[in-house]
């Protein structure tokens, strides 16, 4: 098994121990071991695949929620009858997210944080 697998992917470690400028792999008659270099590497590699699925089923789940800092200018008029009870509706979907509105002359602000 492992002749067969040096065999297919032997040329691509080969190109990526070049390319890092280190040795990965020890090499044996009969044994095929990490190297130092070769372990932390792979270390990091596991840690960043399981990162990126992480973060593919965080998406793919919709388990983002909305946080931070938002603000919204608009015509007073129109924040009144239109900004104002989707800012209600949203910050009553993302409780997390407080809200803080201002009218000015003919601009309606509004800020989250």
């Amino acid at each position: 098994m492992l002749t067969a697998i040096l065999f297919v992917f032997g040329p691509d470690i080969a190109r990526l121990e070049e390319r890092l400028g280190r040795a990965l792999f020890e090499r044996g008659k009969r044994r095929l071991e990490l190297t130092d270099a070769g372990d932390v590497f792979y270390k990091v590699c596991v840690r960043v695949l399981d990162e990126l699925n992480g973060a593919e089923r965080m998406l793919s789940t919709d388990e983002i929620t909305p946080s931070g800092r938002l603000r919204v200018d608009m015509p007073a008029t129109f924040g009144r009858m239109h900004g104002m009870p989707a800012m209600i509706a949203f910050t009553e979907k993302y409780p997390q997210v407080s809200s803080a509105e201002q009218v000015r002359g003919s601009i309606w602000s509004m800020s989250l944080f």
